[in-house]
């Protein structure tokens, strides 16, 4: 059994307000990066998700048929790709925009 050495909060806070900061900048970049996953190799190179906050996702679609294609066939599921690798909580929605 481990022994408990009595600690000031002043010393415990800092590092553990740190770890919770990377981790919380990491998630993101991760959303981005599997991206390429969710939409597949052949779509992949005509979408970008371009950024990731609060819990939406911003997709770039380079042609209006492809938009089209994704808001009104593909969105639920790549949504729940989304939520099934990373929790409902974290993505909510993702968003095409042309460009």
């Amino acid at each position: 059994m481990r022994k408990s050495t009595p600690r000031l909060i002043s010393e415990i806070l800092p590092g553990m307000l740190e770890a919770i900061e990377k981790k919380k900048d990491r998630k993101p970049l991760a959303i981005l990066a599997y991206w390429k996953e969710a939409i597949g190799a052949e779509l992949f190179p005509m979408t970008k998700a371009v950024s990731f906050k609060e819990g939406v996702l911003i997709v770039k679609v380079k042609s209006s048929t492809l938009y089209s294609l994704l808001c009104q066939y593909e969105k639920k599921k790549l949504l729940k790709k989304m939520q099934k690798k990373f929790s409902q909580e974290v993505v909510r929605e993702i968003i095409f925009k042309l460009g």
